[in-house]
């Protein structure tokens, strides 16, 4: 399994996250993969953009994710 998740901005990851936290799909989907996958030993990598490399000034945080099991 490899996740990777990548917000433009704070306002974005709780937009998202809210969208998920709500979609009983994906939480059944999820519910499946940890039956597969042992979540707790998963490799967990977070890198913020460096303030030069954003796009704009209101790009307070963008940030990419990855989550390898």
């Amino acid at each position: 399994m490899l996740e990777i998740n990548h917000y433009h901005n704070k306002d974005h990851h709780s937009q998202v996250l809210e969208k998920v936290d709500n979609d009983e799909q994906i939480e059944k989907l999820y519910n499946q993969m940890t039956k597969v996958i042992d979540v707790n030993r998963t490799v967990k990598y977070n890198v913020d953009i460096p303030h030069e490399q954003r796009r704009t000034e209101n790009e307070k945080t963008r940030s990419i994710s990855a989550r390898i099991a």
